[in-house]
């Protein structure tokens, strides 16, 4: 079961769930938050970044991503 989602999106309108074992991908779809859009990654981070941040900047959003978190640069 997806971690509690309602109080998050109580205090931010961007939340983020990585899924390394494919648990969640079948809740996607029966999650009954108001007034929030489930958008999944599909190796189109900048697309969704600018239809986030620029088209639609109001609502909010679940960001789901299957597979393990990316790991960024490393310093050293």
């Amino acid at each position: 079961m997806l971690p509690p989602l309602a109080e998050e999106f109580a205090h931010r309108s961007l939340v983020f769930r990585h899924d390394p074992g494919r648990d969640y991908a079948d809740e996607l779809s029966s999650i009954d938050i108001p007034d929030f859009s489930v958008v999944a990654v599909a190796d189109d981070e900048y697309t969704l970044k600018y239809r986030m941040l620029h088209e639609e900047p109001d609502p909010k959003f679940l960001t789901y991503r299957r597979g393990t978190v990316p790991e960024g640069p490393r310093d050293g």
